[in-house]
């Protein structure tokens, strides 16, 4: 029978409300439809009401100044669009109760003297933890300031007797909110006071549910009231520093769910109060109401999550953190009881915390286009000596190395470099070896990796060191300590991380175990951050892998619906309420790294890492700041949105980085073809008078080179050209002298393995060579010897099918060219040693040749008469075919074993040195020339490449072409300046392409057209050149344009599918003292 009534009240209601309507249409341009309404209300003992077209309010006056009502918010339920306030205190007196639902809603909400649905008091720390509210009074005057018909403010005065305060609180209410706002300022004898204040809301009791949102802002409660729903909520502004607190009290109406807070300096402070009926129609579900209190103050609600948007927003975060690095105390994040030693001080530059944020600049300096960032980390460095910090095991005091080695890998100063390696080889030869039990007496727990954030600390440094450097040691000892942590430590029923070993039996309130989100988040970003390091062909790589993807599919299993993670991870909403960023900052990194490395599908993870960056995007204030970072601490604490923590912003630009790398690359992709530089090897160095040093072979990129850094070790490092993926190196020997001059050659066998040679510069009297016994030619047969007559150098491997010859030219004999040869493709060698070409200038002289094979039946020499330094060299050529020397047009010149070697006199000039003799260590001879790179055309003709030198300052390219019937010699560009003092004839260098000696590829710091400064270190130009072209006509393109490093020798390396430009970056010395690496573009 009610229900019946009831819905013929409504439909009558909404017949008089269309009539209305109608009615009003007519004359609208008199009067607009009313919307809100307030007032006082002398009739119904001086209540202030209020309304909108959703909720109306009301407050108690100075008429029940004696009663048990005081500054609490009553809410009356309304479910019209139109005001009701007049109709019902109208209807009251009349007999028609408000308290009964006639069909336009009723006031059954009870307040007494609790705050209701929304109010606001002072808050006692030292009362009695049931009730430490204090309220004042009703309210003792009013004063209405504005009413439109969509919006009303008005201004409230309230008494606190006993405190001699003041509270004046202006509210606005509009057309369309569930919500008002109030502007609060508390006085004290007229003057403004600072206060600790609680914003909050009745449950009846107990009655109602509450809800805190997850930043801390919002309460919302829900509760049934004669069968329907109610809600009311509070909010404060967001970013402003709360503390949520259910006071749960045995006086009746004196339970409350509370925001703490404080006033500013002037006494004021700003929250909004409001509730829902699900009756109204509007909000019905608990879960809807929470979600529109929590984003009612929210910005850019529905904005598109862009590339762009992200690195904005990530810019943003970085300057925030730079600008205001030196006064970093003033927005940590401490406990809300924080121990003695937790302070504001600023933290040392090289600390943990500043580690893990160098360690987030890092990543992002990589994609923001800006060197500020990148200058800031150098900064850093510079003024540490790039030192790792005090501790010398401790994993925390190692976190800046990660940096320092990524710069390196930029830079190649080996300033950046030894000192964390000089660090770690201290730590391989004096290890610690004791438990990791995080409670035992003499515990290594602290000096070894006996917590779960040292995972991030300390072994990305070993790992990068390792890569950088080549040398396994630290990739071995990195694994060895790791997985003693893993062993310890890890949970296979929980598939996370405990903190420690202090924590095996402790468990969340609701039993769970407690396993710390950033404890797990230095874990997995971590790992994100390590494992490209790791050689692809490293068969312990995979525990790594498999450890990343089993933490990323647990991860998104107990991800929160805001998109952040539990403090404790198992802990729930109930028990950590408040989001924390810094464990889900590390997370977002490390899910989006996993889907930009294909190791994590997109469709199963992208959700979860969107919902996660958009909770990330809400934590950051508008100038920039992240909040709701937890202090520094051990296990799950607090947060603040009004505080942050250096590592937490450090992790925020890790996931900003790697997230604006997802979304840029789903962009439709512009045809646009462009060749990256990649990284073919680390710790690489050659010179140029052996080859080839690098081959390519089923696809694989073959690159022989001698360790700049380290102890010096001749190394094979290969690269896959159809994944373009670095697999890694392996040493052929170790300790080889820090000298380019003993880079290993190659050559291809038929069977597929490849023979390696390599030898010392001049101090032995053989050479060593490997054949590769394995497709990946990471690993390599038994170390063999070729005796020599004498001290060896400069290995060059050319075949000659039509002989069945396999030469190695070297140097050798009378310190000049000298061959051996193996008629089984280097598997044996002939005991016989070849003098190849004599020297004719007076002294102890050594030509210095290059070769070219045909892969035929013939071998090119160009060869100079001496050293630079010693003789203004000319430039000679000949042909070796058949035991016989020949001009380029294939005139006999003489037979070798007959008439002995070829002396530079017998053969073809290519170009006239100026013949002056040694002036100085530090000068070449004046007009003298080296031989760079020779090959053979199509047509079997050859092109041989050479420099020019003038002056220190002053050197050029040259190429001397044959055409089938002249000589083409042309100078072809500027080289610039010395590569360095003592080499003054040094220059980056010039090759030509094997399969197209037309296209030319140079270093040069001048530019090749002008000799004109580049104002930066050796960069590498391309060009295509015929004969007739010279300097001027030639068009250079330059494939570099780095300003920090060195871009040297380069070489041209074909197969039948790929063609590779490769060179040396980083800084060079000296041939014993540089630091490189090989780099490339993949071309084909």
């Amino acid at each position: 029978m009610n229900n019946h009534k009831e819905v013929m009240m409504n439909t009558l209601l909404k017949i008089a409300s269309i009539s209305s309507l109608v009615l009003l249409s007519s004359c609208s341009s008199i009067m607009p439809q009313k919307s809100v309404e307030a007032r006082f209300v002398p009739e119904r003992m001086d209540d202030f009401a209020f309304e909108n077209d959703k909720v109306a309010f009301r407050v108690y006056g100075p008429a029940l100044k004696d009663s048990v009502e005081n500054s609490g918010t009553d809410c009356w339920l309304k479910r019209v669009d139109y005001p009701i306030i007049n109709k019902w205190y109208k209807g009251e007196r009349e007999g028609i109760s408000y308290h009964a639902d006639h069909g336009e809603g009723y006031d059954p909400y009870h307040v007494g003297n609790s705050l209701g649905c929304g109010s606001m008091a002072l808050w006692d720390e030292n009362a009695d933890k049931s009730d430490r509210l204090i309220q004042p009074n009703v309210y003792t005057d009013y004063s209405i300031i504005e009413k439109t018909a969509d919006k009303v403010v008005f201004e409230l005065t309230y008494q606190y007797t006993d405190q001699d305060i003041t509270e004046k609180k202006r509210y606005t209410l509009e057309k369309g909110s569930q919500f008002y706002k109030v502007k609060s300022q508390f006085t004290h004898n007229g003057k403004p006071i600072q206060l600790k204040v609680a914003v909050g809301v009745t449950t009846h009791d107990g009655k109602a549910q509450t809800h805190v949102n997850s930043e801390g802002d919002a309460i919302t409660t829900w509760e049934t009231i004669d069968g329907s729903q109610v809600g009311t909520s509070v909010l404060l502004p967001k970013f402003t520093h709360t503390h949520y607190i259910l006071q749960q009290s045995d006086k009746k109406d004196r339970s409350h769910a509370l925001l703490v807070a404080q006033t500013n300096k002037a006494g004021e402070i700003t929250y909004y109060g409001g509730f829902a009926w699900s009756k109204a129609g509007n909000i019905t579900t608990f879960k809807q109401w929470q979600d529109y209190a929590s984003n009612y103050l929210a910005k850019d609600k529905n904005t598109q999550v862009t590339a762009e948007s992200v690195k904005s927003l990530t810019k943003k975060v970085a300057d925030w953190q730079i600008a205001n690095f030196a006064e970093e105390g003033k927005y940590r994040a401490l406990p809300r009881k924080p121990p003695q030693w937790m302070n504001r001080e600023q933290y040392h530059d090289l600390e943990w915390h500043h580690g893990a944020l160098y360690a987030g600049m890092n990543e992002w300096r990589k994609i923001a286009d800006d060197d500020k960032y990148t200058n800031f980390l150098i900064e850093i460095g510079q003024r540490n000596d790039w030192a790792l910090h005090q501790r010398p095991y401790h994993a925390d005091d190692h976190t800046v190395g990660q940096f320092y080695l990524s710069l390196y890998e930029d830079f190649h100063q080996p300033k950046m470099l030894e000192p964390t390696r000089k660090q770690f080889d201290w730590i391989l030869a004096h290890p610690k070896t004791g438990t990791l039990d995080w409670l035992a007496e003499n515990t290594h727990a602290h000096d070894r990796w006996g917590w779960c954030d040292a995972l991030f600390m300390a072994p990305p440094v070993w790992a990068r060191l390792a890569k950088i450097t080549g040398e396994e040691k630290y990739l071995d000892f990195m694994h060895q300590e790791y997985k003693a942590t893993y062993d310890l430590l890890w949970s296979k029923k929980g598939q996370l991380f405990w903190r420690d070993s202090s924590f095996f039996d402790k468990h969340e309130k609701n039993g769970e175990d407690v396993f710390w989100a950033r404890g797990n988040g230095w874990v997995f970003g971590g790992l994100a951050l390590m494992i490209p390091d790791l050689p692809v062909t490293w068969e312990k790589r995979d525990f790594y892998i498999n450890l990343y993807k089993k933490m990323a599919a647990r991860l998104i299993e107990i991800q929160r619906d805001d998109g952040t993670w539990s403090m404790g991870l198992l802990g729930g909403t109930q028990g950590y309420p408040i989001k924390e960023t810094s464990g889900t900052s590390f997370y977002a990194f490390g899910l989006a790294w996993g889907i930009n490395n294909g190791y994590l599908d997109k469709e199963t993870y992208r959700p979860a890492l969107m919902k996660a960056w958009r909770a990330l995007e809400k934590s950051v204030t508008d100038e920039g700041m992240l909040g709701f970072v937890q202090p520094v601490g051990a296990a799950p604490g607090d947060s603040f949105p009004d505080y942050t923590e250096v590592y937490g912003v450090g992790a925020f630009l890790a996931a900003g980085s790697e997230v604006y790398k997802l979304l840029e690359d789903e962009k439709p992709k512009k045809h646009v073809a462009h060749n990256t530089i990649q990284t073919l090897m680390h710790n690489a160095g050659w010179c140029w008078f052996q080859d080839p040093r690098a081959i390519i072979q089923n696809g694989k990129l073959i690159i022989g080179s001698v360790a700049g850094n380290g102890v010096g070790d001749a190394a094979v490092g290969v690269y896959d050209l159809d994944k373009k993926q670095l697999l890694g190196r392996t040493t052929l020997k170790t300790k080889f002298d820090h000298d380019d001059h003993n880079s290993p050659v190659f050559y291809a066998r038929p069977d597929g393995s490849v023979l390696s040679v390599y030898a010392r510069h001049n101090s032995e009297k053989v050479h060593y060579y490997r054949i590769s016994n394995s497709d990946n030619f990471l690993s390599w047969g038994e170390e063999k010897t070729i005796q020599s007559p004498a001290n060896v150098t400069y290995m060059n491997l050319y075949d000659l099918p039509d002989e069945g010859t396999l030469y190695n030219l070297y140097r050798g004999i009378d310190w000049n060219p000298t061959y051996v040869t193996s008629k089984d493709d280097g598997a044996t060698w002939s005991n016989e040693h070849v003098h190849l070409i004599q020297n004719e200038v007076p002294g102890v002289q050594r030509p210095y040749a290059r070769y070219a094979g045909n892969g035929k039946d013939t071998i090119g020499l160009s060869f100079t008469d001496a050293h630079p330094r010693d003789f203004g060299n000319s430039i000679y050529y000949s042909e070796f075919r058949k035991g016989n020397f020949y001009n380029v047009d294939g005139t006999l010149i003489k037979n070798l074993k007959k008439d002995g070697p070829l002396k530079p006199s017998e053969a073809e000039k290519l170009f006239q040195g100026g013949g002056g003799n040694f002036r100085g260590v530090d000068l070449s001879v004046e007009k003298s020339a080296w031989t760079s790179s020779v090959a053979f055309d199509d047509k079997g003709y050859p092109h041989v490449a050479y420099t020019y030198y003038l002056n220190n300052q002053d050197q050029r390219y040259r190429i001397a072409s044959w055409d089938g019937k002249k000589w083409h010699d042309r100078e072809v560009a500027f080289a610039g300046s010395r590569l360095y003092d003592r080499e003054a004839s040094y220059t980056g260098l010039i090759t030509v392409d094997p399969s197209d000696p037309s296209h030319v590829v140079i270093s040069s710091n001048v530019n090749p057209t002008t000799g004109e400064s580049l104002s930066m270190p050796h960069q590498i130009f391309s060009a295509h050149i015929g004969l007739d072209n010279d300097t001027n006509s030639i068009q250079w393109q330059q494939l570099t344009h780095d300003k920090h490093n060195e871009n040297l020798r380069p070489m041209i390396v074909n197969s039948d599918k790929h063609k590779v430009i490769m060179w040396l970056q980083g800084q060079y010395n000296s041939w014993t003292d540089y630091y490189l690496d090989a780099v490339g573009i993949i071309v084909e």
